[in-house]
């Protein structure tokens, strides 16, 4: 059953309570303000002046009991007491002043000097005046009472007892209740000013409160209506921290839930009514297929046993396949033998050559040291032609002096006889050694140049063997490698061939078992094929009921389709 809401003033809403809450509130702040806070507050400001009114009755009869002291009864008078008491009073009360009076109500001092030298008004102070003499008298209070010019007063009395004299203080009720009353009336302005602007605030939180709960409410009306379209003012409150913005957040949600269920609804009764018209379609196709189905069973069969009959045939070829790669095998496999043993030799020519070049190099390091050793030794000989040129020198030099000896000997006469022998024998030494000495530089030259040729032969050797005995050993190792990488692949490719021979014995396997397996469904279809047969007369008693069962998938796809044009989204 529908419920229709009406816009209007609630007693019963949340804004009417918190409302009245905030009157109630406001009021009962007022009344305690009014009642209680403000009376208080008279009272003890009240309270506070007449202490100080007291205290200053009872400071300045202090005073006048000194100046007694001092100067004796007769001594204080108008003139004494004046300097002390003129102008004095309460701070910020104008009206306040001091007067004193003798025991027989005469006054000593006032503010006003025809007031000196006559009897006292007021009547409590001459009741006190006459109770000093019996003792029944109360030494200091506070005294109210009206002036002869009908001024409410306020006083406070002091009694000095050494004389039987009081002393007053006076001051004009209105101006000691001005402040209270000035403070009584600031406290009632605030309290309405804070009423107001609680009431406001109240009003603006209640709002607050409210306005989203009732944009809320409006849309869940909307919903309860099926109306699902979407709400800008719901949208500001789902931003808001707050309790209503949870609630907000909740009722998108839940809005948003519903108006997938809609077009979810909307979206399978399309697609139920497009399965109903493929189901009628399907099920046209179905009769007429059915109709085909005899005819195709009797062709199925004929065809059943041509394959058989050729399934035969093939499984007799498989045979012949599978002894041709048994013989095919057993070759591959000697002949992977023989690349296993050629490659083994490869690695050891390799292995070899490998061996001797690095042994050549090993003898040529060895030779070229002991040639570089036999060429450094051979350079002595230059150090023989070296020693025979300097014998050379010494014996020219020899020859020399002994040719010198022999003319001084010449020259002594008889007496260089003996001399003239030696130096004759000397220079024959000298000659003598000379010519050793061409045979010796003789021979060198030859040695030197045995060495020389020795050199040459050796570098040549060398030479050779740094060479092209190295080049050779390398292009010598290269075809070793070639050999040895040549019967590694013949190897491998004779090793890949025997597994793909094996493979294809497998799969030759293989074949001849799927060939009778195939023989045997072969069989096992052509019964099939009759069945079949059967089954499609029972198919089409079933597209009857499947009819049928269309006809109801697209009275309730029109009936969800009504369903969701109810809605609104």
């Amino acid at each position: 059953m529908e419920k229709s809401t009406k816009a209007g003033f609630n007693l019963h809403s949340i804004y009417v309570k918190i409302l009245t809450l905030i009157i109630i509130s406001v009021i009962a702040f007022f009344v305690l303000n009014i009642a209680y806070i403000i009376p208080r507050a008279k009272a003890t400001i009240q309270k506070v002046n007449e202490n100080n009114m007291q205290d200053l009755a009872t400071l300045c009869s202090e005073i006048v009991e000194q100046e007694i002291a001092a100067k004796g009864l007769e001594g204080v008078d108008y003139e004494v007491l004046k300097p002390i008491f003129e102008g004095r009073g309460l701070n910020g009360i104008d009206s306040s002043s001091i007067y004193v009076v003798d025991q027989d109500g005469i006054f000593l001092y006032h503010k006003k000097e025809d007031k000196i030298g006559t009897e006292v008004f007021n009547e409590d102070v001459k009741n006190i005046l006459a109770q000093i003499p019996t003792g029944s008298y109360v030494p200091s209070g506070i005294i109210h009472y009206v002036d002869e010019n009908g001024v409410a007063k306020y006083s406070s009395y002091q009694v000095i007892e050494s004389a039987g004299w009081v002393t007053v203080c006076v001051a004009n009720e209105s101006e000691i209740m001005a402040e209270i009353n000035q403070i009584r009336n600031l406290g009632i302005l605030l309290s309405c000013i804070v009423g107001v602007v609680v009431l406001i605030i109240g009003i603006t939180a209640a709002k607050g409160i409210t306005g989203p709960i009732k944009i809320i409410t409006n849309v869940i009306g909307s919903v309860s209506r099926l109306d699902f379209s979407s709400s800008d003012e719901l949208e500001v409150i789902e931003h808001k921290k707050d309790e209503t913005g949870t609630m907000a957040r909740a009722v998108g949600e839940m809005e948003e839930s519903l108006r997938n269920i809609v077009e979810r609804i909307a979206n399978t009764s399309v697609d139920l009514e497009g399965h109903a018209l493929r189901l009628k379609d399907i099920t046209a196709e179905i009769d007429s297929a059915n109709a085909d189905n005899s005819a195709t069973s009797e062709e199925l069969a004929a065809s059943m046993q041509e394959t058989s009959a050729t399934t035969d045939v093939i499984s007799e070829r498989t045979v012949v396949i599978k002894e041709n790669a048994d013989a095919i095998a057993d070759e591959v496999r000697v002949g992977a033998d023989n690349a296993k043993e050629t490659r083994k030799k490869a690695s050891a020519v390799y292995d070899e050559t490998v061996a001797a070049k690095e042994k050549t190099e090993r003898m040529y390091e060895e030779i070229n040291a002991q040639g570089q050793e036999a060429l450094e030794k051979s350079k002595a000989v230059e150090k023989v032609n070296s020693l025979a040129a300097a014998i050379q020198d010494i014996a020219s030099q020899t020859n020399l002096l002994a040719l010198n000896a022999s003319i001084e000997a010449a020259r002594a006469g008889e007496a260089g006889k003996g001399f003239a022998v030696v130096a004759t024998e000397i220079g024959g030494l000298a000659t003598q050694s000379s010519d050793t000495v061409a045979g010796i530089m003789e021979i060198v030259s030859e040695v030197q140049n045995s060495v020389d040729l020795m050199n040459e032969c050796l570098t040549r050797t060398l030479g050779y063997i740094e060479k092209d005995v190295a080049n050779d050993y390398d292009s010598f190792l290269k075809m070793a490698d070639n050999y040895k990488l040549d019967a590694e692949n013949f190897s491998d490719v004779l090793g890949d061939i025997s597994e793909k021979i094996g493979e294809l014995q497998e799969s030759t396997t293989a074949i001849s078992i799927s060939v009778d397996e195939i023989s045997k469904t072969v069989g096992e279809a052509a019964e099939a094929v009759t069945t079949v047969a059967e089954k499609a007369t029972d198919v089409a008693m079933l597209s009857d009921g499947v009819v049928k069962v269309v006809g109801e998938t697209e009275e309730n796809s029109n009936e969800l389709r009504d369903i969701k044009d109810s809605f609104t989204i």
